[in-house]
């Protein structure tokens, strides 16, 4: 890596990490201040409008944000048709929402939303037209524009929702909230676009996009599907208050994988692409990657699930007993997605989007068969066996991301051990100290603290045992990289 596009890079990773970190952190805040406050039937009615915004962002992206980041000699009007195929496909699904949101409702199989997605009908549009200028800020590594705007969206957007809340509007808030997100982050956005729609148009340009991101969307559906299968099934099998239980576990995992695993996944996608045919520093750099996600993120989830049941009695109160359990099972599995992720990267980088959409078919169909082939009766044993379909795929995910960048499986097994073996033990450790501690049962907080600490203390050792020497190189190459990176004037 050059020192100019490694001083770039870090530069990202920092304003990536106060995005990631500052806009999660108000997210959640106000998520566990609205489930202190909503019933879990009404987390369940406006978790069945997410998931119907969620399949209309999809469509409308059309996996451009990804085609535009790594496509090679990119000029202004290139965007041009996508631009217009995009809030197209946006505007007809904001017209399907408002003129069809009973019947949408039915499909969804709640009757109560059908107003509220009526409502989010404004949503599509604007994210669309946002999407473009996300893309042209993430491929130039400006993450310093969108860290700001996107924290201010946030905040504002959890002060609304959680006023409203207050008042009584129940599952409405959570709506308000999505609908003012998307209104000040265009808005904050295009005040100081990067780019500008015209109409100059190029077929060539338009043609090399979407040959990308049709692979990159045909992928996402399938992900978006296989990933909430288990949302349908939830909803389908114990109705919106299994849907709102589910949620409320699944928000707090998918929170803690955006703030700890996105910041380092959107800087290496634009740090890969800028080194697609430098195989070596294509592959030094991916290491690093691996190992540094290996040794933070991929223990913090271990140490999550550990003390899981803890966690949601602290965060969320006793009404949301079950919880625990749901939240352990997907912490392992966000523990190996915050290290596989850079697969997903690295293939994308190198214009690899058949194989990205190769493994969200596996992940889709043994997602979904393992979902109906389920017997259990529980929202944990249903948790359990979705988890182990996802895990089932990323061997083979590695494999692949291997062969694309030419890089040796077991040297990426060697940055992977040491920080994956350190934390499962630190979480066997957890797990026999927990039947030895004798505290009040409302003594939940010390006993989670006693716990960590346990966690944190084994895990440190095992890592300074097995792997010291590389640790202090990364911090020294790290120090030493964060210590030449120039100061910038802004006008």
């Amino acid at each position: 890596m050059t020192n100019t596009l490694r001083q770039q890079t870090l530069s990202a990773l920092i304003w990536s990490f106060l995005q990631n970190w500052g806009t999660k952190f108000f997210s959640l805040l106000t998520f566990l201040i609205l489930a202190r406050l909503l019933t879990p039937e009404e987390m369940g009615v406006a978790s069945s409008v997410s998931l119907v915004l969620m399949f209309v962002a999809v469509l409308s992206e059309q996996g451009m944000i990804e085609a535009i980041i790594q496509q090679q000699g990119l000029i202004a009007r290139h965007l041009n048709l996508p631009f217009l195929l995009s809030m197209a496909i946006a505007a007809v699904c904001s017209l399907c929402l408002l003129f069809f949101g009973g019947f949408i409702a039915e499909i969804v199989g709640v009757k109560a939303p059908a107003s509220l997605i009526t409502m989010a009908a404004i949503v599509p549009p604007i994210t669309a037209a946002t999407n473009f200028q996300t893309a042209i800020r993430r491929r130039e590594l400006d993450f310093r524009s969108l860290a700001i705007a996107t924290l201010i969206a946030t905040l504002l957007a959890g002060i609304v929702a959680v006023g409203m809340a207050f008042a009584g509007f129940g599952a409405l808030s959570l709506v308000a909230q999505a609908i003012c997100l998307a209104v000040v982050s265009a808005a904050l956005l295009w005040r100081q676009p990067q780019w500008k729609p015209s109409f100059d148009f190029d077929l060539v340009g338009f043609g090399n996009l979407m040959a990308y991101s049709s692979h990159t969307f045909i992928g996402k559906l399938i992900d978006l599907i296989s990933s909430r299968v288990i949302d349908l099934a939830m909803l389908s099998k114990f109705g919106v208050v299994g849907l709102g239980m589910y949620t409320v576990a699944s928000k707090l995992y998918l929170t803690l994988f955006q703030l700890f695993a996105s910041t380092l996944m959107d800087v290496a996608l634009s740090a890969f692409s800028k080194l697609t045919g430098q195989a070596n520093r294509l592959s030094e750099t991916y290491q690093r990657f691996v190992f540094l996600a290996a040794c933070t993120t991929l223990p913090l989830f271990f140490m999550i699930g550990a003390i899981a049941p803890e966690i949601c009695i602290v965060l969320f109160g006793t009404k949301w007993d079950g919880v625990g359990k749901i939240l352990q099972m997907l912490a392992i599995l966000g523990a190996a997605e915050t290290v596989s992720c850079f697969n997903a990267s690295l293939l994308a980088a190198n214009g690899k989007a058949k194989q990205l959409l190769r493994i969200n078919i596996a992940k889709f169909f043994l997602g979904v068969s393992s979902i109906v082939l389920c017997s259990g009766d529980s929202m944990a044993s249903i948790t359990l066996v979705f988890v182990v379909s996802q895990l089932a795929v990323m061997p083979f995910v590695f494999f692949m991301a291997a062969r694309a960048g030419k890089i040796q499986i077991s040297v990426t097994t060697q940055s992977l051990l040491p920080g994956s073996l350190s934390a499962a033990l630190a979480f066997s450790a957890v797990e026999g100290a927990r039947s030895l501690i004798h505290l009040p049962e409302h003594w939940v907080t010390a006993r989670g603290l006693i716990l960590a600490t346990i966690f944190c203390f084994v895990f440190a050792t095992c890592l300074s045992v097995t792997s010291l020497d590389r640790v202090r190189s990364e911090v020294q190459y790290l120090r030493g990289s964060l210590n030449k990176q120039p100061r910038r004037r802004h006008s």
